[in-house]
């Protein structure tokens, strides 16, 4: 007896019909995946604050800060300091890195960044530091920093003098309050680290993956914008935001039921980089 089998067509419709499924459930598994991501990054942020925290009991509320280095006032960079302050509460390098930021800030050209570049950068730098310990001591350790992926709202330190620079405020832009104790007066609604949405001359949220004087990306994004950001606040509660695009704030005025808090708006820029948060 002749065994029944698949026609070629009726082959075709099969795989037509697998093909048409997968097309339907690759959005949702690639939500879902950047929703799991989401939840990592949220608690990275958390554990971070501990830390932060904990340091500022011990320490009259005041917070480690960051490095001072030659002028630098790039809000992704955290001294190496403060990486341990926030590592000394139980976690580990991994927590500054959010997983949807497509550059990998855990390779040694960015968590060893000002050891690299003093070296002058490229392969042989790399190498080099490598073979080599960090720097010990908090006085250089203060001083040293490391470039992560999300932004710090920290004043800095300068270590030879012990003194505190602030970084300012960009004109036409949202007031910010810089960081320096936990007892600030709205501890509720004042952001201390939040996501990576950087916004560079060229108008791309994201640039190659380089070291250099641009070398961020954004952390969550939606097809050509941010979809939104993970903040953690003074008070140490941690909230997403949703990014509600360039033009729905115009002037940076206050909306029907909108404040600065519950959307992420440009409140800093440095070298036409804007910052949004």
């Amino acid at each position: 007896m002749r065994k029944k089998a698949f026609t070629l067509i009726e082959l075709l419709v099969v795989i037509s019909i697998i093909a048409l499924l997968v097309a339907i459930l690759m959005p949702a598994l690639g939500k879902a995946r950047e929703q799991a991501r989401r939840t990592l990054c949220l608690s990275n942020l958390k554990q971070q604050g501990i830390g932060l925290l904990m340091y500022s009991h011990d320490n009259n509320d005041a917070m480690p800060l960051t490095a001072y280095y030659g002028g630098n006032r790039w809000l992704w960079d955290v001294s190496y300091f403060t990486t341990d302050v926030m590592i000394s509460s139980g976690g580990d390098k991994k927590i500054f890195h959010c997983p949807s930021n497509k550059i990998d800030t855990l390779r040694t050209e960015y968590w060893r960044y000002t050891e690299v570049s003093t070296q002058g950068g490229g392969a042989a730098a790399v190498n080099a530091v490598d073979a080599t310990a960090e720097p010990t001591g908090d006085n250089l350790r203060q001083w040293h920093f490391r470039v992560v992926s999300y932004f710090y709202m920290m004043d800095f330190l300068d270590t030879p003098t012990g003194n505190v620079y602030g970084r300012g405020q960009t004109p036409g832009l949202p007031g910010v309050q810089w960081i320096t104790k936990t007892n600030v007066k709205n501890p509720a609604s004042s952001p201390l680290i939040t996501d990576c949405t950087a916004k560079y001359p060229n108008g791309q949220w994201n640039l190659p993956n380089r070291v250099g004087q641009w070398s961020m990306g954004t952390n969550h994004m939606d097809t050509s914008e941010p979809a939104g950001s993970n903040t953690i606040y003074v008070d140490n509660h941690a909230a997403w935001r949703p990014f509600q695009g360039e033009t729905a704030h115009p002037n940076h005025q206050h909306t029907a039921g909108c404040t600065y808090d519950d959307v992420i708006m440009h409140r800093y820029t440095q070298d036409g980089v804007k910052f949004w948060w």
